[in-house]
């Protein structure tokens, strides 16, 4: 079995999500991001 992925809080993030949008969805998501004051 291979070595886990962990990142430096020792959680395993084994899931990447990728995607194209339109620029107009991309602003949205921008300040939306921004207001709830997570990281993107």
């Amino acid at each position: 079995m291979s070595h886990k992925n962990v990142d430096s809080h020792n959680r395993l993030r084994s899931v990447v999500v990728g995607f194209r949008m339109s620029p107009e969805e991309a602003n949205l998501l921008n300040s939306l991001v921004k207001v709830s004051g997570l990281n993107k």
